[in-house]
């Protein structure tokens, strides 16, 4: 992100970073969910000035490298 980025899952929040900063990797510790299942991701996200940046990654079991959360495993409720 650049500048200040909240995430919650489930209710948990597993990044909070809500102050300005230039464009930074915020990691949320790791979490374990069973195959098929379904999870509440809220992110609040906000910009001051200069270049916006947010993007969502995860990283797979046996992944080397984050990728972007594909469109396919996103639901609105």
């Amino acid at each position: 992100t650049d500048d200040s980025v909240r995430v919650t899952v489930d209710g948990q929040v597993v990044i909070d970073n809500w102050k300005s900063h230039a464009a930074t990797i915020n990691n949320s510790p790791a979490l374990n969910f069973a195959t098929g299942s379904r999870h509440s991701i809220l992110i609040e996200y906000r910009d001051l000035l200069g270049r916006a940046v947010m993007r969502l990654k995860w990283l797979k079991p046996g992944a080397t490298s984050a990728a972007a959360v594909p469109t396919v495993r996103l639901y609105d409720k």
